[in-house]
């Protein structure tokens, strides 16, 4: 319940600061916005302001949107390797973050129709051959059906060791096969060593 109830918090702040950005970043920094739907409790705007903060760690940091997938939240440093890339169907793009949320890396995104996906690919980096510890060691998907069900898990994935290859391709099996989904969560728990974790494509089939 509080998780719903942040995200809906969380999408109101973003209209109003992409309504009045440069206004909005000063109130928040100087610590004088207090959201009217927080009902003046500074506990929930703090949470609010800490998520907004992340998004524009890094000059206006903003999720994408294509012609089959569009992001939701995530973690990420930058648009140029950010959470879109993950999903946008070019393996010459990557998802490269060192920026974690409770602990984990993710990438939280919708598909434009509903699908019954029975399996999925992860492609490593372009350079992952230089990079090798920045592979996802310890992984999980999760997916709904509509957007307040609650998350079920598909896939876990512990301890598996992806090549040390330059745009790699691994086929994974899910654990809860062909159900209707059009939420997805994609979440990296551990990575080969170091703070920096980085993906190509995730692609369900």
């Amino acid at each position: 319940m509080r998780q719903k109830v942040i995200k809906k918090l969380l999408k109101s702040y973003w209209r109003a600061f992409t309504a009045d950005g440069k206004a909005m970043l000063d109130r928040i920094e100087h610590g004088t916005y207090l959201h009217p739907k927080t009902k003046g409790h500074r506990e929930w705007n703090d949470v609010m302001v800490k998520r907004l903060r992340e998004f524009l760690s890094s000059d206006y940091v903003g999720f994408e949107s294509g012609d089959v997938y569009s992001v939701i939240d995530g973690t990420q440093n930058d648009l140029e390797e950010g959470c879109y890339k993950l999903i946008d169907g070019n393996e010459n793009t990557k998802w490269c973050t060192t920026q974690k949320r409770d602990g984990i890396y993710f990438v939280e995104f919708q598909r434009k129709d509903v699908i019954n996906p029975q399996g999925y690919y992860l492609i490593t980096g372009n350079d992952t051959k230089t990079y090798p510890k920045r592979n996802p060691k310890s992984w999980k998907i999760l997916g709904k059906r509509y957007p307040d069900d609650e998350w079920t898990t598909i896939a876990e994935v512990k301890d598996y060791g992806l090549p040390a290859e330059n745009l790699a391709l691994r086929e994974f099996k899910l654990d809860v096969p062909y159900r209707s989904m059009q939420y997805f969560r994609f979440e990296v728990s551990e990575i080969g060593g170091g703070d920096r974790v980085q993906l190509s494509e995730l692609v369900f089939k």
